[in-house]
């Protein structure tokens, strides 16, 4: 047994240190010794507990050793020990989200993207917000437990927002604002402007463009085969980059190369030429690059928000710039444009026309107006 300063027992493998910190010092199953430190004397009960539970489990001490899946059955069993059984099957189903995407990944080195990428997923797949909700509220539950227990320095979750509907409609630019946009990064001469031009143009996932290779674009039958995306994942504590197959059946598409579609696509190349930029890699001779490099999702996302700084600088108010909102713009306009939804679905790589209508299809007040135009009244006299 242990004592305070003042002699008092504190129990067995504590003590006070004479700085007035509280220290936990204990050997683990392979005869390790092992310090926990804290100046409250609570948190390090709580904190010695946790680690002499994962020692019970052959989990190590700290969070380079834990995956996601290992602190998910500590935390299920320990901090929802007194939840319902059908309560914790219903946390146990909405884990199952968590462990296909993270599960194998070490705690240390899950990232906010990690969870945007998940929640994207879900909603893609068709998901009732409700769903991906449950999915986020536990996930924050449990990164906080292992932030509470020093197993992480900071939870991923900090930052990552669930956008609702009406905010997801913010993402949609008005034709004003897309021409602005457009005609300044043209202006800027920004690396990447052929990429959104693409985005815009044909309503591409993020991670199917930056996997795009050459192979997939035939000039002869003027298509675009998109059967691959790319995935940031952890291996060893280092980021890298994996090609995938698309995540559903109706994913894998043919993309008809318009006029439009075309003229950037030859217009890329041959600035590619121009500047002899390498773009073949061990992904595939890449159709977009950073430094002949596979971009990633943190880049993307960081050019976007440097225009919209640059603009609003300017006094070229412009909004919620992202990767994914050149998808959304897509849906819109294609409808806008007459497109048959069908048709819009299976360019987008949904498998039901639902999913369509009912995330990424928003009307615009542009949209709104010419409909109106075309609103014939029977029986009404023009006066």
């Amino acid at each position: 047994m242990g004592t305070d300063l003042k002699g008092r027992e504190l129990g067995k493998f504590l003590s006070e240190r004479a700085n007035g910190t509280y220290m936990a010092k204990y050997h683990n199953s392979n005869g390790q010794l092992k310090y926990i430190l804290d100046k409250n004397l609570d948190n390090l009960r709580t904190k010695l507990e946790t680690a002499l539970t994962n020692d019970i489990h052959g989990i190590g001490g700290d969070g380079l050793d834990v995956t996601v899946n290992e602190f998910f059955s500590i935390w299920i069993n320990k901090y929802k020990s007194n939840l319902a059984g059908t309560t914790k099957a219903g946390y146990r189903n909405a884990y199952n989200h968590i462990a296909n995407a993270i599960g194998e990944m070490n705690l240390t080195d899950v990232r906010a993207i990690d969870f945007i990428n998940l929640f994207d997923d879900m909603q893609e797949m068709g998901h009732k917000p409700s769903s991906i909700q449950q999915v986020k509220m536990i996930s924050q539950q449990i990164f906080q437990a292992a932030l509470s227990n020093d197993f992480i320095s900071k939870n991923p979750l900090l930052g990552v927002i669930l956008y609702s509907k009406k905010e997801i409609k913010k993402m949609v630019l008005s034709d004003i604002e897309i021409e602005r946009f457009f005609t300044y990064i043209h202006k800027a001469k920004y690396d990447w402007e052929n990429l959104y031009q693409l985005l815009y143009l044909t309503g591409m996932r993020s991670g199917e463009i930056r996997s795009l290779i050459w192979d997939n674009i035939n000039f002869k039958k003027m298509q675009i085969t998109i059967d691959r995306t790319v995935r940031e994942i952890n291996k060893n504590g280092e980021r890298k980059f994996e090609i995938n197959n698309p995540k559903t059946k109706s994913s894998s598409r043919i993309i008809p190369i318009t006029p439009a579609i075309e003229k950037v696509l030859i217009t890329h190349k041959g600035n590619n030429e121009t500047v002899d930029i390498d773009t073949y890699s061990e992904f595939g001779d890449l159709v977009f690059t950073k430094n002949g490099k596979m971009i990633s999702q943190s880049s993307l996302c960081s050019s976007l928000r440097s225009i919209e700084k640059y603009m609003n600088d300017e006094r070229l108010v412009i909004q919620h710039l992202h990767p994914h909102m050149f998808r959304h713009m897509f849906t819109s306009q294609a409808i806008a444009s007459g497109m048959n939804i069908k048709n819009v679905s299976a360019i987008l790589g949904h498998k039901s026309i639902r999913t369509t209508l009912d995330i990424y299809d928003h009307p615009t007040q542009d949209n709104l107006k010419d409909s109106m135009s075309k609103f014939k009244a029977i029986g009404v006299k023009m006066v």
